[in-house]
């Protein structure tokens, strides 16, 4: 006696994840994370959501004041960052004062954070001189990961200046 197979994706029947593709096999369907995405199918997420670098240190912080040598963010590498641990959780969304968060010109997040459901979003990063909190800025992406946020940041540079992300709780 021959079986009909049904196909779980096109009924909707499936368990796949939102972000994943459905592809039906005999007498079942597989769920594959679409290339953005990493899990089982199931259960995705996007990939800078595990797959980041972490920034730790708690000079970066808003309140912590410089002293030289000035820590510089111009070299850091392009990709993807978690503000963890001793650093906090996020980047502050106001003007921070002058020579804090261990460099002469902290960077801080103008345009807030986003929501989960936003996804990617761009926002710029000023960072202030002495006398301005908007005296030069870069655009980044950020993304809500849940419980925690990451940022693609790349190395930034302005004259000679120090220019440095900052971080708080």
């Amino acid at each position: 006696m021959k079986t009909e197979d049904i196909n779980e994706c096109t009924e909707g029947s499936h368990g796949c994840h939102r972000d994943a593709t459905c592809q039906n096999t005999a007498g079942s369907y597989r769920c594959t994370c679409n290339s953005q995405y990493i899990g089982d199918g199931l259960n995705c997420e996007p990939k800078e959501c595990s797959n980041y670098k972490t920034l730790t240190s708690a000079r970066r912080l808003k309140g912590s004041t410089s002293n030289k040598p000035y820590v510089c963010d111009n070299s850091l590498t392009w990709g993807w960052y978690r503000i963890t641990g001793a650093a906090g959780r996020k980047m502050p969304t106001s003007c921070v004062p002058f020579q804090r968060c261990g460099g002469q010109r902290p960077g801080w997040l103008s345009g807030g954070h986003p929501n989960k459901a936003d996804g990617r979003v761009s926002r710029k990063v000023w960072f202030r001189s002495s006398d301005n909190c908007y005296r030069v800025s870069t655009t980044i992406t950020v993304r809500n990961c849940g419980s925690f946020y990451v940022y693609y940041l790349k190395g930034f540079s302005h004259g000679s200046n120090c220019h440095r992300y900052c971080s708080s709780y």
